[in-house]
C-alpha cells in the first residue's frame, strides 16, 4: 500500500484515525455534531493525548448504523 500525499498531508482516505477536523470534512455531521454523536455514544472516539481521534472503522459503522432513506412513493 503506497502513502499518498498532498500538500504535505495523508490523503483522508487512508488514514487510520479521523480527527474532528477530518470527521467534519467527511461530513456529514458539524464539529457540535460529530461531539454530540460522541456524547451520546453514536461513535466511539479515542484519546491521543489531548485529541479527540475516531478510527475510520468506528466512522463507518457509523455511517453504516445511519437509517436508510425511503422515498415518499416507496412507502406508499
Amino acid at each position: 500500500m503506497s502513502t499518498k500525499i498532498a500538500g504535505g498531508k495523508v490523503e483522508l482516505a487512508i488514514k487510520p484515525c479521523l480527527s474532528i477536523a477530518d470527521l467534519v470534512e467527511l461530513g456529514p455531521l458539524s464539529r457540535a455534531g460529530w461531539f454530540n454523536a460522541i456524547r451520546d455514544g453514536r461513535v466511539t472516539a479515542r484519546k491521543l493525548g489531548s485529541r479527540t481521534v475516531v478510527l475510520r472503522e468506528d466512522y463507518e459503522r457509523f455511517l453504516r448504523g445511519l437509517p436508510i432513506a425511503r422515498s415518499a412513493r416507496a412507502a406508499a
